[in-house]
């Protein structure tokens, strides 16, 4: 009975770690895609999260866990 509680903790463990490390690794960078809503274009990027612009008006976002940035005038974050 012992035996099968150790083995579930590790395995709820690794499980989480696992999930944990995902989220904190992402891409160096993303390039945002331009598409297309009714009149206007716009540049999008997928599961991104806006969280603000700073004072030099820079865009920061994130996704999972990882911040990212774009500058005012770039075109990937």
């Amino acid at each position: 009975m012992l035996i099968v509680v150790v083995v579930v903790v590790v395995v709820v463990l690794t499980v989480v770690l696992i999930g944990l490390y995902i989220d904190y690794r992402g891409p160096a960078s993303i390039k945002l895609q331009a598409t297309k809503e009714g009149s206007q274009y716009k540049n999008m990027a997928k599961e991104l999260i806006v969280q603000e612009y700073d004072g030099e008006g820079n865009l920061w976002a994130s996704r999972g866990l990882v911040l990212y940035c774009k500058k005012k005038r770039g075109r990937q974050i």
